[in-house]
């Protein structure tokens, strides 16, 4: 727990805040003046004038996601079973194993970046659209091998990883709050 030490520019009194604090309002107990506490990091005064820092309102979308990947990845690994035991004669098993590894290697990145992303780090951004790139290729990929051995596929299968890209990359690349949120 860090204190930020400060004085009432009326007055002169010394007071101590928590970093918390940072930031706000404050009223001096000697003479009555309003003051603002001072900001602890230079980058936060930016931070607090916007008020656009948090995990909060459209970044909660990114971090339901974020959430719930590890659980769509260990979901992926029982389909890609299923078609592999269903498909066993159309010679793809190296393929479907490949496919399992990704799905394992995905499964790792998913639970590393929702360390990384909760714990506000600068790079969850850029590891979180290299995820969203990676499951949408992981599909497109499935996808045209199935095809060209006359598998059915569903198209919601690339439709949903496409859409979720088209609205998550732009907001992590252009939005302020995700800027504000996560710097070192």
């Amino acid at each position: 727990m860090s204190i930020i030490r400060f004085g009432c520019p009326s007055c002169g009194k010394a007071f101590t805040a928590n970093v918390e604090l940072s930031g706000k309002l404050a009223q001096c107990r000697t003479c009555g003046t309003t003051l603002r506490i001072p900001v602890a990091f230079p980058d936060q005064q930016a931070r607090t004038e916007t008020g656009l820092c948090g995990i909060d309102g459209w970044l909660q979308l990114p971090g339901l996601m974020v959430i719930l990947s590890p659980i769509g990845c260990c979901l992926s690994f029982g389909t890609i079973s299923r078609l592999s035991y269903q498909y066993a004669a159309t010679g793809l098993a190296g393929f479907f194993g490949l496919i399992q590894v990704m799905n394992a290697c995905l499964l790792i990145a998913s639970i590393w970046i929702g360390l990384v992303f909760f714990g506000r780090s600068s790079s969850a951004p850029k590891l979180l659209m290299l995820f969203y790139g990676s499951v949408l290729a992981r599909n497109i990929i499935l996808s045209v091998v199935l095809s060209m051995k006359s598998i059915p596929t569903n198209p919601i299968d690339i439709v949903a990883p496409l859409a979720w890209c088209a609205i998550c990359v732009p907001y992590l690349l252009f939005s302020r709050r995700v800027r504000n949120t996560f710097t070192e």
